[in-house]
């Protein structure tokens, strides 16, 4: 038969109540640590690294640091050994140390040495004048070569050198030398002093190696004086040098006739000898080095006739108070083309006389050149510049002869200034050719046409 039709759906019966949570459970032990595994095959060792720079040898170091050194090693390594490598290193400057004198000045009290071999003092101290130097304060410093005192230095004790290393000093201010000033100091070759001195103390320069004497001065007497044989204890150190003089320091216009021997400051100030000529004149070169000054006159010919040049230089000035003083009364007097300028001084009081030709070279003509002279006849260039008071007190001079035209010599005259000795005079103008009243030269001798 056919199937019966589906029954209907029940209702769905309620939810049951849910049950209460179960207790915990208990933790189980743990379990037991495994054990380590087996060590790992090692790696393959790396590639070794290129090799460093070799570093500088202490030669290399040394060249880089003191460039001045041009030695090779070997011979860095010779100098080392022998100790000559501190000429190449920075200089240790020495110290010098100071106190007070007599409440407003100081003194030099001791000194600390460096490697310097040159000492200058100075002349102030923390803005006071510096006036002493103490007993033994430089003592046995033989560092030092040589020492320069300035003006103000009044007192120096004793012993303040001795022993010391110095080869030369420039005491040249000091009036009063103190006993042993100078004791021992083996080396000491040359001095520079004053003519005359107040004191003058035992045994100065006892020990010393002195041989030369540079006087601030013109008179040999007033240097040697009464007291010679008596100087160091009777061990003739001073005495027995040879003495120089200078007459560019003194402005008394006295000069020893007999004296031969001259000396000069450098530019450098240091004291220098003149050079000289078979004819008696002395020289210095000019600062350039270039030419050379004409510094003094060390003979009494009758006729003083200055060259052109010197020992293959030029000789280009008559120097400062080069003929002061040196009685070349009715020496004819002959200067050359090669001067250009005629120094303060240089025939002051020397007894000039005559005709003095001044040649076309020159250009210059200082102060009291020809101060003090009897000069009668001029011969003047025709372009020069001659300064205040270049030829006064000296007698009028009759004949001028002018080397220009009346236009040359009214442009001088504005110039000329307190020469009256020129401007009072009458110049007589040159002249190639014959014009009258006119002059030219016959011999090197101004004639008039």
């Amino acid at each position: 038969g056919e199937q019966g039709a589906p029954g209907e759906q029940g209702i769905q019966g309620i939810p049951g109540e849910q049950g209460a949570p179960g207790e915990q459970g208990i933790q189980g032990i743990p379990g037991v640590q495994g054990a380590p595994g087996e060590q790992g095959i090692q790696g393959i060792p790396g590639v070794q690294g290129a090799p460093g720079t070799d570093g500088d040898s202490a030669y290399e170091i040394f060249v880089a640091h003191y460039p001045a050194y041009t030695g090779d090693e070997t011979q860095w390594l010779d100098d080392l050994i022998n100790g000559n490598l501190s000429q190449y290193l920075p200089s240790r400057a020495g110290i010098l140390q100071f106190s007070p004198y007599q409440g407003n000045f100081y003194a030099v009290s001791s000194y600390i040495p460096g490697d310097e071999t040159t000492i200058e003092i100075p002349a102030s101290y923390e803005g006071k004048t510096v006036v002493a130097i103490a007993a033994h304060a430089f003592e046995n410093a033989k560092n030092l070569k040589s020492i320069v005192l300035p003006s103000n230095i009044l007192y120096v004790g004793d012993y303040a050198f001795a022993g010391s290393g110095l080869v030369t000093a420039d005491i040249g201010y000091l009036d009063e030398i103190p006993p042993r000033l100078f004791f021992n100091c083996t080396v000491l070759e040359s001095v520079v002093m004053t003519a005359s001195h107040s004191l003058l103390g035992d045994y100065a320069f006892f020990g010393t190696s002195l041989n030369t004497v540079f006087v601030k001065g013109n008179e040999l007497s007033m240097f040697l004086g009464e007291r010679a044989e008596y100087r160091d204890g009777g061990s003739g150190e001073l005495s027995s040098a040879i003495v120089y003089l200078n007459p560019e320091v003194d402005n008394s216009g006295v000069i020893d006739q007999t004296a031969t021997k001259w000396w000069y400051y450098d530019y450098d100030g240091t004291p220098k000898k003149w050079e000289t000529d078979v004819n008696g004149l002395a020289y210095r070169l000019t600062e350039d080095g270039n030419s050379y000054i004409v510094g003094g006159y060390l003979l009494a010919n009758a006729v003083l006739t200055v060259p052109a040049t010197f020992k293959g230089k030029p000789v280009t000035e008559i120097g400062r108070r080069a003929f002061l003083g040196r009685n070349i009364t009715g020496f004819t007097v002959s200067l050359p083309n090669s001067i250009n300028i005629i120094r303060e001084g240089a025939f002051r009081n020397s007894g000039l006389s005559g005709t003095f030709i001044i040649p076309d070279s020159v250009t210059l003509i200082e102060t009291a050149v020809f101060q003090m002279v009897s000069l009668d006849k001029l011969v003047l260039p025709e372009t020069i510049l001659i300064e205040q008071n270049a030829f006064t007190y000296q007698t009028h001079i009759t004949e001028l002869y002018f080397k220009g035209n009346a236009v040359a010599w009214s442009d001088m005259l504005l110039l000329l200034g307190e020469n009256t000795a020129i401007s009072g005079a009458s110049p007589i103008f040159y002249s190639e050719t014959e014009i009258a009243g006119r002059w030219h030269y016959v011999s090197n001798v101004p004639t008039m046409w």
